[in-house]
């Protein structure tokens, strides 16, 4: 028997003392016991196979019940150290022009060196500054897809990327902050920014 032209006959079904005459168009439409049960069971095995997207249980979606750690393909990734981790607001927005002054008085050199740091993080050594947030300059250092991202964003933003190996000295000149970066030791590139009212 088949049902249509586009789907397979189904198995083979001998039918018992059946004579020429029976075959009539009331053997369509009342057929043998025999012939019922193969088409009920043909029925069956139709609903368990997949019918596509109504079968979809969407319900059963479980991305939320992940957590970072599911995802992050680095388990020592130090999760301070990414753009998307910038907390914008912890920047010092209104610095206490008394204490700039007296850094200032200091000399500019102990300034530039107040969170004075060496870091090694992914082949970058740093001078004058740490991967992180700098509090002194307001700077987010972190590392991005092999690149160094320099970032602040005080009284407007500075974003600076430097490529992979590069050796770069990044001198800034803005209201509350006069310092320099050294990135593997400064000799390949030099940027000097500074910020006038």
């Amino acid at each position: 028997m088949v049902n249509t032209l586009d789907t397979p006959p189904s198995q083979t079904l001998t039918l018992n003392n059946i004579t020429p005459n029976m075959i009539d168009n009331m053997f369509i439409v009342n057929p043998p016991p025999e012939v019922k049960e193969q088409i009920e069971e043909e029925a069956r095995a139709d609903m368990n196979q997949d019918q596509g997207i109504l079968d979809v249980d969407f319900l059963e979606y479980d991305e939320l019940d992940k957590d970072y750690d599911d995802y992050a393909n680095d388990p020592e990734y130090d999760a301070r150290n990414g753009r998307i981790d910038i907390d914008y607001l912890a920047g010092d927005f209104l610095p206490d022009l008394l204490d700039a002054v007296e850094e200032l008085l200091r000399t500019t050199d102990e300034l530039a060196d107040a969170q004075a740091g060496t870091g090694n993080i992914g082949g970058w050594a740093l001078k004058g500054a740490q991967f992180g947030l700098n509090n002194d300059s307001q700077y987010n250092v972190f590392e991005e897809d092999g690149k160094l991202v320099v970032y602040r964003n005080v009284n407007g933003v500075i974003s600076i990327t430097f490529g992979a190996g590069a050796s770069f000295s990044l001198s800034t000149d803005v209201d509350g902050y006069q310092g320099t970066i050294l990135g593997n030791g400064g000799d390949d590139i030099i940027i000097v920014i500074k910020q006038a009212n």
